[in-house]
């Protein structure tokens, strides 16, 4: 186990406490211009799941189908530099596991389709679907082991988890092309999800970021690719 694992189960616990305190957030404003950043019917499935934190007894086994869905905050890069929050894109997951600990290959097959949301205050709807990349680095489960994470903590410093606890970490890459209707191109789209098995060991929870396929991020009606971050970038799937 090293510091690096233990970094990475660290931020997969954070999530679990910072994304349910977030409540969903609401469809507020997302700076910048006041453009919407998400959907309240999916920040409330979000916070529902995400509320249950993570497993700490994480089976040797997951596998069955889970489904839910995902949210894209929507940022268009700035000339000179920064990001501006331009809108949202929501879109149904359904993913199938078949992982048992310690192989090798990819941890999920799946898609994201049904994209709809709203861009510089216009509802929009993308055409086309995301794929589970097949690139085990960027389709995998890993199990974490408090233990030994406790031991790979710098010393004086606190073990964040228990350490009879037996939890995860999540990362799955998902890439297509999408075009939005009425927009003037398609093109490659690429969005990673990063989280954790949640408590019940019944769904999967987490984070929604530009991802590394092609130029990364999401197309924009104008062919442009927006980045995917922000706090409401979420992902939630469940059996």
């Amino acid at each position: 186990m090293t510091i690096r694992n233990a970094a990475l189960l660290m931020g997969a616990l954070a999530l679990a406490g910072c994304n349910s305190d977030n409540g969903g957030g609401g469809g507020g404003g997302g700076g910048g211009g006041g453009a919407a950043a998400s959907d309240p019917a999916h920040d409330a499935a979000f916070a529902a799941v995400s509320g249950q934190g993570a497993t700490s007894t994480m089976p040797q086994t997951f596998t069955g189908t889970f489904t839910g869905g995902l949210q894209a905050q929507l940022n268009e890069v700035a000339a000179g530099g920064g990001t501006t929050p331009v809108g949202f894109a929501v879109g149904d997951l359904e993913l199938n596991a078949n992982w048992r600990e310690g192989q090798a290959g990819p941890a999920f097959t799946g898609t994201a389709r049904n994209f709809a949301g709203e861009v510089n205050g216009t509802a929009t709807t993308w055409n086309g679907e995301l794929a589970a990349t097949s690139s085990a680095p960027f389709n995998r489960i890993q199990v974490f082991d408090g233990a030994q994470i406790c031991a790979a903590i710098p010393a004086g410093q606190a073990c964040p988890v228990d350490p009879s606890a037996r939890t995860s970490a999540v990362t799955l890459e998902m890439n297509g092309s999408l075009q939005a209707d009425g927009g003037t191109a398609g093109g490659d789209s690429s969005l990673l999800l990063s989280g954790f098995v949640t408590n019940d060991n019944q769904g999967m929870t987490g984070a929604v970021s530009s991802g590394s396929f092609g130029t990364g991020g999401f197309i924009l009606p104008d062919g442009s690719t927006a980045v995917v971050a922000g706090p409401e970038s979420t992902f939630y799937a469940t059996k």
